[in-house]
């Protein structure tokens, strides 16, 4: 009776045995290379940003595609503070190949120049004829020039960058900047926030080389949104030299904390308390507003909110006007009045009501008590420049951006 079947056994084994060989020779197959099955891709090497400064800047990069490479955009931008984030793009113009070699320059002298020092970094992004689609990695490059040999002091809010003078020079610069973030401080209650770089030119005229369309007096510039400031200082101009560190590192400190894509401040507010912080004005520029007081030829405020312009008398006015100003209201009404002053501002409050909400009085109130403060004549029987446009004068000019 067991030999009935005597074959049933066998071929049942050797078909449980062939059902388990058949996946498993399968997945033992050698595996063939992956590329085969790999999408077509695309490569970028040689990528670099040329710095001419302080003219332009070219962005280059070498692509190769195992398709026909038909679209190519840079796209960069600038390490900022801005309402949003802003990426400037550019499709560039080629004739389509597997191999390109893309690049595109941006020109200073059409956009207006960055300040020295700024960041800026940059991406492509690549299309083949297929779809294969290819975003580069984001790289950086620092917008300044390679003819100085740059030394640097570093400190937790302010880095110092300067090329002529001793380290004991810059030692001195970093020293006044710390010195006028705590002033700062203490007379207007606010903090200096992220590092500041700080970039000494060995003067104006070297200072003015590295950005355009400055007027010929401008001794130093404040770029907020970057957190940068640049100042020609040489040594043995350190008194000034302190100065002007104080005064654009204040245009910073109250720029970052009053940002806004709602409001604005008024150039007499932003001037004068940059003019506080550094001290007040020089003693002939003291003797210039006095003499301008006695002659009834003050400049009214309302001219002096969208900023100074006119000779270099009229802008030296303004900003000595601008601090008597600021001095006075912080002076009388203390520095939290000033503080929610600024952060009214910053909300989008007019300037006017901003003054209203805080001191009780508009713009022509705060001029009429501190024309009163300051023995003036009242303002509606003034015929000063700032109603007339017209005064004579020495020029002693403020440097300061």
């Amino acid at each position: 009776m067991t030999n009935r079947h005597p074959f049933f056994p066998r071929l049942f084994l050797l078909f449980v045995v062939a059902s388990l060989w058949a996946p498993l020779a399968a997945i033992c197959q050698p595996a063939l290379p992956a590329q085969a099955f790999a999408p077509p891709t695309i490569t970028a090497i040689n990528d670099r940003a040329d710095l001419q400064f302080p003219g332009q800047i070219t962005f280059r990069v070498d692509l190769a595609g195992a398709a026909t490479i038909k679209g190519v955009t840079l796209e960069y931008g600038v390490d900022q503070l801005t309402c949003g984030t802003v990426i400037a793009k550019v499709p560039l113009t080629f004739t389509p190949a597997r191999s390109v070699k893309a690049a595109w320059t941006w020109k200073m002298a059409d956009s207006g120049s960055l300040p020295p020092g700024a960041q800026i970094h940059w991406r492509w992004r690549v299309t083949d004829a297929g779809g294969t689609q290819l975003l580069t990695e984001p790289r950086r490059v620092t917008w300044l020039d390679d003819e100085h040999n740059w030394q640097t002091l570093s400190g937790r809010q302010i880095n110092v960058h300067w090329y002529r003078g001793s380290a004991d020079f810059g030692r001195q610069m970093s020293s006044a900047a710390q010195g006028a973030l705590t002033t700062i401080s203490q007379k207007l209650g606010l903090q200096g926030g992220k590092p500041i770089e700080l970039y000494l030119y060995a003067d104006g005229d070297e200072m003015r080389q590295a950005v355009f369309y400055k007027p010929d007096w401008t001794g130093g510039v404040a770029y907020p949104e970057n957190r940068i400031a640049i100042i020609g200082i040489a040594p043995g101009q350190e008194t000034w030299g302190k100065r002007a560190i104080a005064h654009e590192v204040t245009h910073i400190v109250v720029d970052t904390y009053g940002f806004s894509c709602l409001g604005s401040r008024p150039g007499w507010l932003d001037e004068g308390l940059a003019v506080y912080v550094e001290g007040g004005p020089t003693r002939a520029e003291q003797e210039q507003f006095d003499t301008a007081l006695h002659d009834d030829e003050l400049i009214a405020l309302s001219a002096l909110d969208a900023g100074f312009r006119g000779d270099d008398y009229t802008v030296s006015l303004a900003y000595t006007e601008s601090f008597s100003v600021v001095d006075f209201l912080v002076t009388h009404y203390g520095r939290e009045k000033m503080l929610n002053t600024l952060s009214l501002l910053r909300e989008g409050a007019a300037t006017g009501a901003a003054l209203s909400t805080v001191y009780g009085f508009d713009e022509i109130g705060l001029e009429t008590a501190w024309r009163a403060h300051v023995g003036a004549k009242p303002l509606a029987t003034s015929a000063g420049p700032g109603t007339t446009g017209g005064f004579a004068g020495s020029p002693i000019v403020n440097p300061l951006d």
